[in-house]
């Protein structure tokens, strides 16, 4: 079974409730998501918002929140951890991925194909007058395992222990078969750091070499020369992902340091430790090849 899965939790767009979810309510839930509980299905209708849930429907923890850009389009992706009693749910994520592909929910239901289990937010929104346009995430309370998932949040690529199903195009797809793989992350952030110099959000300073090689690091390579430059750079420049505007939400989101950073591999200051610490073990590895 499977015991990690890249999903998506939410996804820009009108849901099948008829609500729309804007891209800021997709950053914020990046935003909050790191640590986030997944529990089965969402509390009865009318449970006060932050009511304690039951540990019996506990059935995993998200990390590692990114937001990806499909064909315009933001989502809010994350790694799923099942824990131990929880086989049942990976099963039927599986399920879901065999019978749907990476295809939304939405298109699920047009076609009269709804996967069998998804992902849907438990959370206190910011809305617009009417209450159907989703303008913000005030508060992310859950990501709930569903069966009716209505916002784009599904499962899309699972790893860990035994065979799951691997798409071709799922560009988030990383099973970790091979440690000097480049991760699907670090893949993810240099895509949506090319995405934004496309919006003209790179700054001044961005040199052609850099958009160049992230280029190569969103294609998953890796050589030697960038991954000690790479290290090095990323370790300079931590405090440039702390600074006011460098979290999805403030004002002035994605600063040119944010946009430099995602370029480098990282765009957020978790997933730039994370990034050193595997350049360290990348780097000694190939070192030892050599």
């Amino acid at each position: 079974m499977s015991v990690e899965w890249t999903v998506t939790l939410l996804r820009e767009g009108v849901a099948l409730s008829g609500r729309e979810y804007t891209r800021q309510a997709v950053e914020d839930v990046v935003a909050q998501a790191e640590g986030l509980h997944a529990y089965v299905d969402h509390t009865p209708a009318g449970t006060p918002p932050g009511t304690v849930r039951t540990v019996r429907d506990l059935v995993g923890q998200y990390s590692g929140p990114y937001l990806h850009e499909d064909r315009g389009v933001a989502e809010a992706r994350a790694r799923l951890r099942l824990i131990g009693h929880a086989q049942y749910v990976g099963d039927l994520a599986r399920m879901s991925v065999n019978g749907t592909g990476a295809r939304t929910p939405q298109e699920d239901a047009t076609a009269q194909r709804v996967p069998a289990v998804g992902l849907s937010i438990d959370a206190v929104a910011r809305l617009a007058p009417g209450g159907r346009r989703v303008l913000g995430i005030a508060r992310l309370l859950a990501c709930d395992i569903v069966t009716r998932p209505s916002a784009g949040g599904r499962f899309l690529v699972g790893h860990g222990n035994g065979p799951t199903p691997q798409r071709a195009t799922e560009a988030a797809s990383d099973d970790y078969a091979d440690p000097m793989d480049v991760p699907a992350w670090m893949r993810e952030a240099a895509a949506q750091g090319l995405a934004w110099v496309e919006q003209g959000r790179g700054g001044d300073g961005l040199r052609p070499g850099t958009i160049a090689e992230a280029r190569r690091i969103a294609d998953g390579e890796m050589w030697l020369d960038k991954a000690v430059r790479m290290r090095a750079w990323l370790r300079r420049h931590a405090g440039d992902l702390e600074a006011p505007g460098a979290m999805p939400g403030e004002d002035g989101f994605p600063t040119p340091g944010v946009v430099a950073s995602a370029l480098w591999g990282a765009g957020t200051r978790r997933r730039s430790d994370m990034a050193i610490d595997w350049l360290d073990r990348w780097i000694a590895a190939s070192e030892e090849k050599a």
